[in-house]
């Protein structure tokens, strides 16, 4: 559950090289590496550690900093023709598209609903079909969407070698989300990676996925298996599930999601205020039982 079913308040920047790479492929700066990468720095390195969040084994890299609306400066990017995943961007997005299968693509927004009417996250793109979802009575939010509770988000890795992307978004503290905690940044990585026939997900942080509710069954393997069907009759509803293991959300419009993991908490809430999806909520897993880290493994298809 968050404090605001809208932030419209929360406003990030980024900043670009200049309009004249807008929608061109990222190129490559260096032929030893296949490396494409947008990273934001600013000052110091603000980012959570590893030992907090547990991700230094998913992404195999290490942040340089972000870059939010309080902190305007150059954004770097950089890409090279072997790379897993092409990377183009446009405005404040970049659109990576997959070299082994051009139907697997991911958006990433970097701002808020204001310029495109899309909100700050990741959104998987399946053979057209983007994972997305009008939320709130307001904007499109991704499946995969940063804790806007706590505090201002920025987009500080965008980044594909010869096997995955990786992304990496950051926002606000774990101190706006519990005033004893940390005030390190709440992160949402997700390494993306190409697996036979289906793109898969790995993600790690503190985040929300928005599923829809056109007709959606969940299966959640927690101890014991219950099944939930949330479709445009639901009334609204809110319900934890602990020590979730497994999860099978079988989306009439996203196609089936297999879900793998660790989560302490699991919150599906579904509002009565006009929107076409509803969130697995995984910030409760740190508010009400301390885990700084979700981390899944998201098949789709």
């Amino acid at each position: 559950m968050h404090t605001s079913r809208w932030p419209l308040a929360l406003v990030t920047a980024i900043a670009c090289r200049g309009s004249d790479d807008d929608g061109a492929p990222v190129s490559s700066s260096s032929s030893d590496t296949a490396v494409a990468s947008a990273t934001a720095t600013r000052g110091s390195d603000t980012g959570a550690s590893d030992d907090e969040t547990g991700m230094s084994d998913l992404t195999g890299s290490t942040s340089t900093g972000r870059e939010d609306s309080s902190d305007s400066g150059p954004l770097s990017t950089s890409g090279g023709p072997d790379a897993a995943f092409t990377i183009t961007k446009t405005g404040t997005t970049f659109i990576a598209t997959s070299t082994a299968d051009p139907r697997f693509g991911v958006e990433i927004d970097c701002d808020d609903e204001a310029t495109d009417g899309r909100y700050f996250g990741v959104t998987p793109i399946i053979d057209g079909q983007r994972l997305e979802v009008q939320m709130y009575g307001g904007p499109l939010f991704p499946l995969f969407t940063p804790d806007f509770d706590a505090g201002t988000s920025a987009c500080v890795q965008v980044e594909s070698d010869d096997v995955r992307l990786l992304v990496r978004l950051e926002t606000g503290s774990y101190q706006a989300l519990d005033p004893a905690a940390t005030d390190q940044p709440v992160p949402l990585d997700v390494e993306f990676t190409i697996e036979g026939d289906r793109m898969v997900a790995r993600t790690a942080g503190i985040y929300y996925m928005m599923l829809t509710r056109a007709d959606t069954d969940l299966t959640i393997t927690h101890g014991q298996v219950d099944m939930r069907t949330i479709d445009a009759a639901t009334p609204a509803f809110t319900e934890n599930f602990d020590d979730v293991t497994h999860l099978v959300a079988a989306d009439s419009i996203y196609g089936p999601l297999e879900i793998d993991g660790d989560i302490a908490r699991l919150q599906v809430q579904l509002y009565d205020d006009g929107s076409e999806g509803f969130e697995l909520d995984l910030d409760h897993a740190f508010k009400d039982l301390g885990q700084t880290s979700v981390t899944l493994t998201v098949a789709f298809g």
